[in-house]
């Protein structure tokens, strides 16, 4: 059943939920170039390569064809060219208007949440709202591009989650979230002091690393944004969704008598030397920050 307060909102909240979800699906478009070409780049510097030379504008992957601008509207154009590209009729990955699509309703969820309570309180509290909805519109969407890089590369860019820790402090001092500064300093702080201990823990024990710098950065990241209080329950929903997907991948496996890539292509895994049953910790880690940060979302509506 639709909330009341939801009906009651005058025209000015939905006109801004709605101008967050085509804001929404235009950085989910560009979410998919950077998850796409970013890892690609990292993975050619990696293997002491020169990064292959990148068109600048948008082109196919299969045909190297330049795309018009025509085809790059987001989900409108993947389902006018029927999913495939216009010049080579390669398929087009549903991942594409999927994350466009994911994208959208973050923005526009953020805008339901922050923006249409305060259309009652004054031209302050609309753009302190505004602020705090595009604020944790992008924290969704560069989360989003981390989870993608990680699940297909084994990857977390620098140039990613080092920006998320910092907006996130600098977000938190200048009393945009809902945490204050030595909340998100601290949670920074013990979020990658945690997972090194429990990854030097790991490494005693096997005699082999089981986490990566880039988890480490990830999950401070996370903890400058939700603070110290959010980060056992973030923690402890990655580890058990991680822990059940790790399972049923091994099951799979021994049933099919075959490696469990969990995603990750073999030439990625031979080139950053990863073991073939390990996992990306990342989007577990992800998923669980976000569903975390809708809970309080829910709880303040």
């Amino acid at each position: 059943m639709t909330p009341h307060w939801l009906l009651a909102l005058p025209n000015e909240a939905y006109a801004w939920v709605g101008l967050m979800a085509v804001v929404g699906l235009c950085v989910g478009s560009f979410v998919t170039v950077v998850s796409t070409r970013l890892p690609k780049r990292l993975l050619a510097q990696a293997s002491g390569q020169a990064p292959a030379t990148q068109p600048l504008r948008s082109h196919c992957p299969h045909c190297q064809q330049q795309l018009r601008w025509t085809d790059l509207v987001p989900v409108v154009s993947w389902l006018m060219l029927r999913a495939r590209c216009r010049h080579c009729e390669h398929p087009i990955a549903a991942r594409y208007p999927a994350t466009e699509l994911l994208t959208a309703t973050w923005f526009a969820w953020c805008a339901l949440v922050y923006v249409s309570p305060s259309v009652y309180g004054g031209a302050s509290a609309m753009l302190d709202a505004q602020a705090s909805a595009l604020l944790w519109a992008l924290w969704g969407a560069m989360l989003l591009c981390c989870l993608i890089i990680d699940q297909h590369y084994f990857l977390l860019p620098d140039v990613i989650t080092y920006p998320l820790l910092a907006i996130g402090v600098l977000a938190s001092a200048l009393g945009l979230t809902a945490v204050d500064l030595n909340a998100s300093l601290l949670g920074a702080v013990s979020a990658w002091l945690g997972l090194w201990l429990v990854a030097l823990g790991y490494r005693l024990a096997a005699h082999q690393d089981g986490m990566g710098q880039g988890d480490m950065k990830l999950f401070a990241a996370i903890g400058a944004w939700l603070g110290l209080a959010a980060l056992p329950w973030v923690l402890l929903g990655a580890s058990l969704s991680a822990t059940l997907v790790a399972l049923l991948l091994r099951w799979r496996q021994t049933r099919h008598n075959s490696a469990a890539s969990g995603g990750v292509d073999t030439h990625t895994r031979e080139l950053l030397a990863i073991d073939e049953r390990a996992i990306a910790f990342g989007p577990y880690l992800v998923v669980s920050a976000v569903g975390y940060q809708v809970w309080l979302m829910s709880a303040a509506l």
